[in-house]
């Protein structure tokens, strides 16, 4: 598998040349400002990534929501709604707004947001310049939080936090189509904040592929993140939580549908949960009747089943079919930030000059 994926790979470069050509003529139009970046009068903290597939935007984007949420202020989230099948392009959900939609209309990460964070406002809108305006005309929030829009030059942001998988990190290193990079590597130039999400400082992969970065923003502004999973929860009865001692013994069923479904079963039995049977499904898995039979089945013999809340919001649209399951548990994983005050004085720093704009290397 291993070869044909890299002979696909290098069949496929001509191409990601092409691609390269086109994303850096781009970014040289804004960086020379042929091309106008549009601006709305509150600050904007942008959570993207520079590989397709899962980095630990969202769980940044909901640590970040929580800690502005804290101090007051009024947070609205800026999502493309990825997968959504609401048909409006620019939806935004106002808190206490007595809002209906289905998770299937709102997209998975958006709809586990607005289900963790109802005290914020979320917008959904391929257009972020477009959905920014519209948060900003309907509600006027404090600060908005930019889902996946590290690539989405069009709106002008105040802070630009990149995450990186340290367990995957680049991959082959090619653009697409034969690689997972949306940009260079060299698009970190432009980055106030770069977390390794995942990070083992033992994985020798890390530490052969990582010296990459040091060449395009300082040290000082790399951090490390880690994903903590503090309680498990009830989904029939969200506030019966569990402790892993209450678990010892049980016979248990892990499934999930996230970019990387190995991780969280390892994450689960790292804190000495011992899994009979793992189920991983695609990133983004839409459940339907026929899947959640597929689990009941698996389960069988099994006194309890887990999933991450992001499966959790898709699977309550099927009651009846969920409730064939063995009690099912929600894990409640947060986002650990290392040194997390250094990380909350740069970026409060950044705000302070109201516009994103990172020094040249040699001046950090």
């Amino acid at each position: 598998m291993s070869n044909i994926s890299n002979l696909s790979s290098y069949l496929l470069y001509p191409a990601s040349l092409g691609y390269r050509l086109a994303v850096g003529s781009r970014n040289t139009l804004y960086d020379w400002h042929v091309l106008r970046e549009n601006q709305v009068p509150v600050p904007i903290v942008c959570v993207g990534n520079l590989t397709v597939g899962g980095t630990g935007k969202t769980p940044m984007v909901s640590w970040l929501t929580n800690y502005f949420s804290r101090q007051g202020k009024k947070v609205a989230i800026l999502t493309r709604g990825y997968k959504r099948s609401s048909s409006q392009s620019s939806l935004v959900l106002l808190p206490d707004a007595g809002n209906t939609y289905k998770v299937s209309e709102l997209g998975d990460e958006a709809a586990m947001l607005h289900a963790r964070h109802p005290q914020a406002s979320l917008v959904l809108d391929a257009d972020r310049s477009r959905g920014a305006r519209a948060v900003c005309s309907r509600w006027q929030p404090d600060i908005i939080i930019m889902d996946d829009g590290f690539q989405h030059r069009r709106l002008r942001r105040t802070v630009n936090i990149v995450m990186i998988d340290s367990q995957r990190l680049f991959g082959n290193g090619f653009l697409l189509p034969a690689g997972p990079l949306r940009e260079p590597i060299s698009a970190l130039q432009r980055a106030d904040l770069v977390v390794f999400n995942k990070f083992d400082a033992h994985h020798t992969y890390f530490a052969k592929k990582s010296c990459k970065v040091f060449d395009f923003i300082s040290p000082a502004r790399l951090f490390t993140a880690s994903y903590q999973l503090k309680s498990l929860y009830n989904l029939r009865q969200p506030s019966r939580l569990l402790t892993v001692d209450q678990l010892q013994g049980k016979k248990m069923l892990a499934f999930a549908g996230i970019a990387n479904p190995d991780y969280f079963f390892q994450q689960l039995e790292n804190i000495g949960i011992k899994l009979q049977h793992t189920l991983p499904f695609a990133d983004h898995m839409n459940y339907d009747r026929k899947s959640l039979q597929k689990i009941s089945q698996t389960a069988a013999g099994c006194q309890l089943t887990v999933t991450t809340a992001k499966d959790a919001v898709k699977i309550t649209a099927f009651p009846e079919t969920c409730r064939l399951l063995p009690e099912l548990l929600v894990a409640d994983i947060k986002l650990q930030i290392e040194p997390q005050n250094h990380f909350i004085e740069l970026l409060e720093s950044r705000l302070s000059l109201g516009y994103s704009i990172v020094p040249p290397i040699e001046a950090r």
